[in-house]
């Protein structure tokens, strides 16, 4: 039985570094070959900045091509160029939430002043006594 134990332990310890040679050198030369291991020698080309799901199927990508800008749309249909930038768009705060938009009611009633010349007070007028 202490025979059999090591032999298996003689085994495994020769066994390892031949396993872990065959991983590096199929990342090293291997992968690299068909793209999906970087080689920072040469310096990067092209970066994803951000990408947003658009559904189960969609997503809009912003990708740097060295000094240019390019908006992606991808569907199951393929990869379509939405625009393309000189300058890198301007950041939305907040993760583009809509806490900065104002109030439906003000903008209405702003619209309603402009359009029919009339004045309202704040809710005065306009609501007729009635809640919502």
């Amino acid at each position: 039985m202490d025979k059999e134990i090591l032999f298996a332990f003689i085994r495994t310890l020769v066994a390892l570094p031949l396993v872990l040679a065959l991983a590096y050198f199929v990342i090293k030369y291997g992968l690299a070959r068909r793209g999906f291991a970087q080689n920072n020698a040469g310096g990067r080309r092209m970066r994803v900045l951000e990408q947003m799901p658009l559904g189960s199927k969609g997503l809009l990508t912003l990708v740097q091509v060295g000094d240019k800008y390019y908006l992606l749309a991808h569907s199951e249909n393929g990869v379509t160029l939405v625009k393309e930038y000189d300058t890198l768009p301007n950041s939305i705060k907040d993760g583009g939430t809509v806490s900065d938009l104002p109030d439906f009611k003000q903008v209405l009633q702003q619209k309603f002043k402009h359009y029919t010349g009339r004045k309202q007070d704040d809710g005065a007028e306009g609501d007729s006594g009635r809640e919502s």
